[in-house]
């Protein structure tokens, strides 16, 4: 939803800097790579904040559409998720039978 409400949760909010984003909250709105963020707040004509949407991946492009028009973040100016990563399971081993339950722990698994 790009709405004009102010972005407010745990999800991360990625201020975006450029040009031409207009001179007031209209139809401005904003992604992360092909995902539309969760919420797009207008700041200024260089500025707008975006709550990103649950997503995966490195070196995503930040693009901002106003005036109906996309425009893309320079090369330098990307958004990557973290990967997720698995540091252990217990436990370790198993019957060849399986049927048991695999408890693993990491980080960036997402939340729900």
């Amino acid at each position: 939803n790009n709405g004009d409400s102010a972005c407010e949760s745990s999800i991360p909010i990625v201020s975006i800097f450029g040009t031409g984003f207009g001179t007031f909250q209209d139809s401005q709105a904003s992604r992360v790579g092909d995902t539309a963020c969760e919420s797009s707040h207008w700041t200024s004509d260089s500025s707008i904040s975006c709550q990103a949407a649950a997503g995966a991946g490195p070196a995503l492009s930040l693009v901002v559409t106003a005036g109906g028009q996309d425009g893309l973040a320079e090369a330098s100016a990307q958004f990557s998720y973290f990967a997720h990563r698995v540091l252990s399971g217990h436990p370790n081993n198993s019957p060849t039978t399986g049927g048991i339950i695999i408890t693993l722990t990491g980080q960036n698994f997402g939340h729900f």
